[in-house]
């Protein structure tokens, strides 16, 4: 026989919101897929039932529950990552914003763009993005 879990406590407000993220269409899918084993979890289902229906492993479904037990509704979401660090500071974002809105002067392009902000290299769109 399989091992049994006990339904984990939820509040009732904690729970509708589980819903509607399990049936969202606009929500990042990691935490759709999150909310849906939560809710199954909340039916009383077995974990490995949850983990057949959705194609995880039966881990992924015991971990979520028991963050979900742990933190509630906000053991769901991603926990902050320290990432890359910003190549360009503020400051540097502005002063490109505010040149942006100028117009150059004529016959001027991407090189006047770059030495109008004091940086020594063409500036390019991937290196904006990338702030």
């Amino acid at each position: 026989m399989p091992k049994s879990y006990p339904i984990p406590h939820c509040s009732e407000k904690d729970r509708q919101l589980v819903d509607e993220w399990a049936e969202s269409r606009t929500m990042e899918s990691r935490l759709v897929e999150r909310a849906k084993i939560i809710q199954r979890c909340l039916r009383g289902d077995p974990v490995r039932k949850i983990a057949q229906e959705l194609d995880v492993r039966p881990n992924t479904v015991i971990d979520w529950r028991r963050r979900f037990e742990a933190e509630g509704i906000a053991g769901l979401k991603d926990l902050p990552r320290s990432g890359k660090p910003p190549r360009y500071n503020a400051e540097f974002r502005n002063k490109v914003l505010k040149t942006l809105e100028m117009s150059p002067p004529l016959g001027q392009s991407v090189r006047y763009f770059s030495t109008a902000l004091g940086y020594a290299g063409a500036i390019t769109i991937t290196s904006l993005i990338d702030f």
